[in-house]
């Protein structure tokens, strides 16, 4: 009886650790560029990003951009980094990721678990404000994209949280120097 026992204990206890293992989040790798507020200061030069972010770098062209360029990361575990200045000194870092449950994040966000009701909750006290951006509908009636943002001011940092699905889980971070549209 004790050995049933002790194999019952054994299994459920491998089991367990298997499922906890599979709900830990992925880091996003960006933890060298948060600062001790947990947010990304900016403005800030490339090459900031540059030393800190680990994962492949690329440019695509943009005439809104200073220099006619961005800069876009894609890290190992599908988080897109993208750093942009405007033409009007305008900087923004926009972290992206859709499909895996990424933490590590500025505020302590969990992408794809942070969600837009628990959000709008914590981020109370900076008089977030919300919205939805865009809700497509298919031709039966039938949606299939809901979109919402979260926008709020932390001292001189404008950050917006994106939320997608019907579960509203959060996709999309970006903190900026000026608000954008």
């Amino acid at each position: 009886m004790k050995k049933t026992k002790l194999l019952f204990y054994i299994i459920f206890f491998l089991a367990n650790f298997n499922v906890f293992a599979q709900k830990t989040p992925l880091d996003a790798g960006i933890s060298k560029i948060l600062n001790k507020n947990q947010l990304i200061t900016l403005p800030a030069k490339l090459i900031f990003f540059v030393d800190n972010i680990e994962g492949e770098i690329r440019r695509e062209y943009s005439e809104a951009c200073e220099g006619n360029f961005y800069d876009i990361w894609d890290t190992k575990n599908g988080v897109n980094i993208i750093y942009v200045t405007l033409l009007d000194k305008t900087q923004y870092i926009s972290i992206v990721c859709r499909d895996n449950k990424v933490g590590g994040l500025p505020l302590g966000l969990i992408f794809n678990e942070s969600t837009f009701d628990e959000c709008r909750y914590k981020f109370k006290k900076y008089d977030a404000k919300w919205a939805q951006i865009a809700d497509d509908e298919q031709s039966n009636g039938v949606s299939v994209l809901k979109h919402f943002q979260i926008s709020f001011v932390v001292g001189k940092l404008f950050i917006d949280l994106d939320f997608f699905g019907e579960d509203k889980m959060l996709q999309s971070i970006r903190i900026a120097t000026k608000q954008m549209d």
